[in-house]
């Protein structure tokens, strides 16, 4: 049923943007928190284009790439109707409030077991950045997490400390292959056709739940923490800037690392951290197991 429910969700959306850096702390702005890989990505598949259509040079930003603004929201006047009773309800169908999106990758987990819980480290990091958020002072609304075992148990971490902030589990949340995956991933992860289909396709059916404007009955900004993996952040927030989504793998981001993007009332999307890792000691830094940067041995 979740991949018909993709499915039904995956018709491409033209995607280019600017991007906003803000960084919380100088080394995890540099190092800890934004990796550029000597990778290169290749499109394998024309199913990519679901995703990714042609662009011609030069295009500029779609604002309506959520298909929310208020001209998608609005009945158009039949010929010779009353424009002005359609003004009207285009006005109170503009949305005024900005959402932020506080996206947090899982703590070091157990990567060799079925049920890939946190390790004891794992828990650790989901602490730290649990109290880092709230230390923040930011007026949490929701809080949502991947289904999968490791990003549950690091959100519900993260809720611990914010009491009473409802929280909600995600399918289409999980970890996957972005549908505009490329090849070699890396030497022990074969590239399987069939799964980066079903998967990619849950993966943009997740963005397209999550990534939009705030409704019109939004009255005041809203700050959501969601709790999910590596290859979803890195590709959400490519698909959110326009950015081609498949430069994703030569993106990194670090265990329990926070990712903040904004969402504007107009469609612009602001990315302001990625991947920062600056309120985890850097002796208890990891990618997958072991501490330091992401390598292919």
């Amino acid at each position: 049923m979740m991949f018909l429910e993709a499915l039904q969700l995956g018709c491409g959306i033209d995607m280019r943007s600017r991007l906003i850096w803000v960084g919380s702390g100088t080394c995890a702005a540099l190092l800890g928190g934004f990796v550029v890989s000597s990778r290169r990505s290749k499109v394998v598949s024309s199913a990519d284009a679901l995703i990714e259509p042609p662009k011609p040079s030069g295009q500029q930003w779609d604002y309506n790439w959520d298909r929310r603004a208020p001209e998608s929201s609005v009945k158009p006047p039949a010929p010779g109707s009353n424009l002005e009773k359609y003004e009207i309800k285009l006005e109170e169908a503009r949305p005024t409030a900005v959402r932020n999106l506080l996206l947090v990758r899982h703590g070091q987990y157990e990567q060799y077991t079925k049920e890939k819980w946190l390790t004891d480290l794992g828990r650790e990091q989901a602490e730290l950045v649990g109290d880092h958020l709230q230390r923040l002072n930011l007026p949490i609304t929701k809080i949502v997490w991947s289904s999968k075992n490791r990003a549950t148990e690091t959100g519900k971490i993260i809720s611990k400390y914010f009491e009473g902030v409802p929280t909600e589990a995600c399918d289409l949340l999980r970890e996957g292959l972005p549908l505009a995956a490329a090849e070699p991933l890396h030497p022990t992860w074969p590239l399987m056709e069939q799964e980066r289909f079903t998967q990619g396709m849950q993966m943009e059916a997740g963005f397209r739940k999550h990534f939009h404007r705030a409704p019109s009955s939004q009255t005041e900004d809203s700050y959501e923490i969601i709790s999910c993996h590596g290859n979803v952040i890195r590709y959400y927030v490519l698909r959110a800037l326009q950015l081609p989504a498949s430069a994703w793998i030569n993106l990194s981001a670090y265990n329990a690392s926070l990712t903040w993007l904004q969402i504007a009332p107009d469609g612009r999307v602001n990315l302001v951290l990625f991947g920062d890792t600056g309120f985890i000691p850097p002796h208890k830094i990891t990618y997958w197991i072991g501490p330091g940067c992401p390598e292919w041995s």
